[in-house]
């Protein structure tokens, strides 16, 4: 039986090249392909990140979420990434979206359609077909000298405290107030 699949490439925004090309069956969520970009590139899960629709001069257009961001049953034109599959979007005549990782320190990835083909294999999710290039993402300085900073602060706060007990000053008591 074959199956039906989109060939993507995933290019980072670097100076480098540095990009993967998967098989991604049709009726895959997003999210499927936001675990596979935040594992292959070495991202931080932890972080928010969101797909947009895009046009061929990569502009952003509609966003799709990392969660449902319905505020009420009424509004119902927002995506997400676990209800909107590939073939919602490239049925639109969609073949280009960007995908935004860290809105701090906007790690940016262009995805694009090489083609739409059926296949003899299954595939589960994203297959990985191809890589290039060793992704390094982008942190801030804050990220990167946090534990140090932490430290300072904290060695601060003793130096502060032992001041306090080993100074000669002692107020005495009124005690009127006792």
């Amino acid at each position: 039986m074959k199956n039906e699949v989109y060939k993507l490439r995933i290019v980072a925004d670097t100076e480098e090249d540095i990009f993967a090309d998967v098989y991604v069956e049709k009726n895959t969520p997003f999210i499927f392909l936001h675990q596979f970009i935040i594992e292959a590139f070495k991202l931080n899960n932890m972080e928010m990140a969101s797909f947009y629709l895009s046009n061929d001069q990569w502009d952003k257009g509609e966003e799709i979420t990392l969660f449902p961001m319905q505020i009420d049953d009424e509004q119902t034109n927002s995506k997400s990434m676990e209800d909107t599959t590939l073939n919602d979007i490239f049925n639109q005549g969609i073949q280009k979206i960007l995908y935004l990782h860290d809105f701090l320190n906007m790690n940016i990835f262009y995805i694009e359609i090489i083609e739409s083909k059926q296949i003899d294999n299954k595939v589960d999710g994203v297959e990985l077909i191809h890589q290039f290039g060793q992704y390094q993402a982008k942190k801030t300085i804050i990220a990167e000298n946090e534990a140090t900073n932490e430290a300072s602060a904290i060695d601060e706060i003793y130096k502060e405290f032992n001041e306090d007990i080993i100074g000669d000053d002692f107020e005495e008591l009124d005690e009127d107030l006792y």
